[in-house]
């Protein structure tokens, strides 16, 4: 499976995508992202959007950005020792989502690894220690991104959602 990551302007028709979950809902609205905000986001450079291409159809889309972890989000040996900041610097996994008819072929996996590379590339130009992402208090999700290396934060979730990291260097 050949995937491409191409930038939202090089596609000038966005395709009908459904991003609910099987009982509809949309908990951490992807799919309304998708729909209303994801032009916006990229004009306002407020999220770099990249759809997910595999045999000349877009199956999927995420976003990324610069963000800080907390430290008290992190495990106590993530501390790095005689340093005071209060934030680590990591890049942000803001939005992902995978069409239904897509979904179940390691498709979210890639994309896991493309940002942990992306991230890797970016810390060498701006420091970026960690990869984070939020996910919805659900087993099977959090088990998804723990086989990607994501851990949860030491945090309780709130509001059904939680957050993750993973450490690339």
């Amino acid at each position: 499976m050949a995937i491409e990551y191409l930038q939202l302007s090089e596609v000038s028709i966005l395709p009908e995508l459904d991003f609910t979950e099987k009982d509809g809902s949309d908990p951490l609205e992807i799919h309304k992202f998708y729909y209303n905000d994801l032009q916006r986001y990229q004009e306002n450079n407020l999220s770099t959007v990249r759809l997910v291409k595999i045999e000349d159809k877009i199956v999927g889309y995420f976003t990324v950005s610069m963000n800080a972890i907390e430290l008290d989000k992190l495990g106590k040996d993530e501390k790095v020792k005689d340093t005071t900041p209060k934030k680590y610097p990591a890049m942000l996994i803001g939005r992902m989502g995978i069409d239904k008819k897509h979904r179940r072929k390691g498709i979210g996996s890639e994309i896991c690894q493309f940002c942990r590379g992306l991230a890797i590339e970016i810390g060498q130009k701006v420091a970026c220690r960690y990869v984070m992402l939020h996910t919805t208090d659900d087993k099977n999700k959090i088990q998804f991104y723990n086989k990607s290396g994501f851990i949860k934060s030491g945090n309780p979730p709130k509001k059904g959602v939680v957050s993750m990291f993973v450490r690339i260097v």
